[in-house]
């Protein structure tokens, strides 16, 4: 939450896109080292190595935060307020454009979470993926969204969200329904991992910018806005994972179609706020189909 505001605090919105990429591109580092730095310490040192490196990394992250991080001229020193708090909540939640890119945002990241839910199953259990090759194969997984994340760092320093959003939606719908395709014909381990590692990245063009549109509404009260944020969206991921376990989606083609109506909602939700670019794309392809 903190580490939003703060981008949010310092950055324009060309750079504060830049820099959510950036961040999570760091943040997905986390579950590929998290295992092996945690595996180096068990070899070597006994279990309470964990916590003194915990510690110990807490310390020097308080150091940084003293050191590298200023307190914005603008900021004033308030005491905690109940109501006043409530209040900026409520403000928040009635901007339609701040639910709009939340909601949406929300619900692509319900895709990752329904993957994280299923995949152990289908890999492990379906496609007979060693406990090894599975690890390694979630590491990769999540080397998808810090690839794609970094080159839409890239991107948005040229161009602005607005303009990468609408593309990003698009293609990570598409490629789910490419995945439902796999799943329904049984095409293999193969296809139907090139797919979930395009489509996991496509996360990497949405999340970084969503956010900083979502943020970029309230630079006032970064704070509570990234809260919100926050919340909406592990509400979302939370419930997907729930009707994954529910409906036992342990199989390629359920946890694709769950994928798929999941992106179909996101993309509904915000192409609700650009109607002109729905405009667009129907143009685009009623001419290239009378072009055939």
């Amino acid at each position: 939450m903190i580490a939003r505001a703060i981008i949010n605090d310092n950055f324009e919105l060309k750079e504060a896109a830049s820099a959510f990429a950036l961040m999570m591109v760091v943040s997905s580092l986390a579950p590929m080292l998290a295992p092996v730095f945690g595996g180096f310490l068990l070899d070597y040192f006994p279990w309470q190595s964990i916590f003194v490196t915990l510690f110990a990394l807490g310390v020097l992250l308080l150091i940084f935060i003293i050191c590298g991080i200023e307190e914005q001229k603008s900021a004033q020193s308030v005491k905690p307020n109940l109501k006043a708090i409530t209040l900026n909540y409520f403000h928040i939640l009635q901007d339609r454009r701040f639910r709009i890119y939340v909601q949406s945002f929300s619900f692509v990241m319900a895709t990752i979470f329904a993957y994280i839910t299923g995949s152990s199953f289908i890999f492990r259990e379906y496609f007979n993926l060693s406990e090894k090759a599975y690890g390694i194969l979630f590491g990769v997984n999540a080397l998808s969204f810090m690839i794609f994340a970094n080159i839409n760092a890239r991107i948005v320093r040229k161009y602005s969200p607005y303009a990468v959003l609408p593309y990003a939606f698009v293609i990570m719908f598409g490629i789910a329904l490419a995945l439902i395709v796999v799943g329904w014909l049984d095409l293999g381990f193969l296809p139907f991992e090139i797919l979930l590692f395009l489509m996991l990245g496509m996360n990497g063009f949405i999340a970084p910018n969503t956010t900083t549109l979502a943020m970029a509404r309230f630079k006032q009260i970064s704070g509570s806005a990234s809260a919100v944020l926050g919340m909406v969206q592990f509400v979302f991921a939370g419930a997907i994972s729930f009707i994954v376990g529910a409906l036992e989606a342990n199989t390629p083609f359920p946890l694709a179609l769950i994928i798929a109506c999941c992106l179909l909602l996101a993309c509904g939700i915000y192409f609700s706020l650009n109607a002109r670019e729905v405009r667009r794309y129907k143009r685009k392809f009623l001419n290239f189909i009378l072009r055939r």
